[in-house]
């Protein structure tokens, strides 16, 4: 018997398969530390790898590219939703991570979407926790933005046309 978390993240890579037909995804209960996961790999209509994951019975994380984005606890549903919302926001174009480097060492990657008041302006709503220093502070940090611009086909819950 699987624990309420296992079977609502499952639930949710199950949604998220339903609203992106067009995407390759697997969902596996892998015999590692992680309780169940999702891997959509780089694909037509998807400009980096996408990995999602429950550890530890309450640890929700999205890997998008080189970028670590957790949600704890999920026990929360409102953490889950969140976690749903910014998957889709990524693999919709949405969402888009702003991604720094010092010449190959990430020092920024920002969960980004567009602000309800002006589209043209973004919001940071995560940090990625696999950011870190670099020591090569002589280099010029360059920041490059990483988007799904032609978004996969996406079917609409509950529209049969």
């Amino acid at each position: 018997m699987s624990a309420p978390q296992t079977d609502a993240a499952e639930a949710m890579f199950h949604q998220l398969q339903r609203q992106f037909p067009n995407l390759r995804m697997t969902v596996n209960r892998p015999a590692t530390h992680y309780l169940v996961d999702l891997l959509i790999d780089r694909q037509s209509g998807l400009v980096f790898d996408v990995y999602l994951y429950l550890e530890n019975n309450d640890e929700l994380h999205l890997v998008a590219g080189d970028h670590h984005y957790e949600w704890f606890p999920c026990t929360d549903p409102s953490l889950v939703e969140e976690c749903f919302t910014a998957t889709c926001g990524l693999l919709n174009g949405e969402y888009r991570i702003l991604e720094c480097r010092r010449s190959t060492d990430i020092v920024r990657g920002e969960l980004q979407r567009q602000t309800v008041t002006d589209p043209e302006k973004w919001e940071t709503t995560l940090h990625s926790i696999s950011a870190g220093f670099s020591f090569r502070l002589w280099n010029e940090k360059t920041c490059d933005i990483l988007q799904n611009i032609q978004p996969p086909n996406q079917s609409v819950e509950g529209d049969d046309s």
